[in-house]
């Protein structure tokens, strides 16, 4: 298993990124908004160039807006459109709220729905 961070000095969006076989387990701390879905853009493309299925735990998440919403709607289509699975996790808070009010929480949680 490898691991690396990425955090863009300032941002309010840190990821780590843990390998295993051939799934990759992205921890998000912070804010995921349009200020920071690059980011998490970025490391989700790396996992997926290295062929992995993509688990995004969101426990530490603290923010969650429209944009970071439609990152990981357009994250997830990209992936199962080319064969791999991408689910989220441990969504809380405002996060869990988002999901749950724009009735995308099974989609992205069910790891079966991917």
């Amino acid at each position: 298993m490898t691991s690396t961070s990425t955090r863009n000095i300032g941002s309010p969006l840190s990821i780590d990124v843990r390998y295993s076989s051939r799934r990759a387990d992205l921890r998000l701390t912070g804010e995921l908004d349009s200020a920071t879905t690059d980011i998490l853009t970025s490391a989700v493309k790396r996992a997926s160039r290295a062929g992995c299925d993509v688990h995004c735990d969101l426990t530490e998440l603290t923010f969650c807006d429209a944009a970071g919403l439609g990152a990981l709607l357009q994250l997830r289509r990209c992936l199962t459109g080319s064969g791999r699975r991408f689910w989220v996790s441990g969504a809380r808070g405002i996060p869990r709220k988002v999901l749950r009010l724009t009735d995308t929480q099974n989609l992205l949680t069910n790891e079966r729905n991917t």
